[in-house]
């Protein structure tokens, strides 16, 4: 029987040793972690450090009488904006069907799709028609008299 005093056996240290180093898998698996760990808080701190995002004016409230839609133009893409009561809302102007450019049509009070007659309501909600979905509602905003989609 050895004393915790005895010298220890060679044979046990080894053991010892290869018992307490991890496996390459292992110091592979917490390498990566580490690594994507890193990248998130890189990525986190991109978005912080990142300007301000600005905000694009698309139309004013003076065009935009309750009831009626405006086109206007956003990143390229077509846009209507809205006044439902004062309830002001930016949709892209594509038709959730077949991405047909969408066109407000005052005698129908609606806004029409003119490839398979899809009718949406001043909110984009869809009244009739084959589209499966509303338009898509931008984010935006109003101040001072001007609507702005929010970037």
């Amino acid at each position: 029987m050895s004393s915790p005093l005895d010298p220890p056996d060679p044979s046990e240290a080894a053991e010892c040793a290869a018992a307490d180093r991890p496996s390459r898998r292992e110091a592979l698996r917490v390498l990566l972690a580490g690594a994507m760990g890193a990248g998130g808080i890189l990525g986190a701190w991109d978005e912080l450090s990142a300007a301000p995002r600005r905000d694009v004016p698309v139309a004013t409230m003076e065009e935009l009488p309750p009831g009626t839609v405006v086109s206007s133009e956003y990143a390229g893409q077509p846009i209507l904006v809205s006044n439902d009561e004062g309830e002001v809302t930016v949709m892209l102007a594509l038709c959730t069907h077949e991405a047909c450019q969408v066109e407000w049509s005052p005698g129908q009070a609606a806004m029409v799709c003119p490839c398979h007659d899809a009718r949406f309501d001043l909110r984009g909600a869809v009244l009739s028609g084959p589209p499966p979905s509303p338009l898509l509602v931008l984010p935006s905003r109003v101040a001072e008299g001007t609507v702005y989609v929010v970037e």
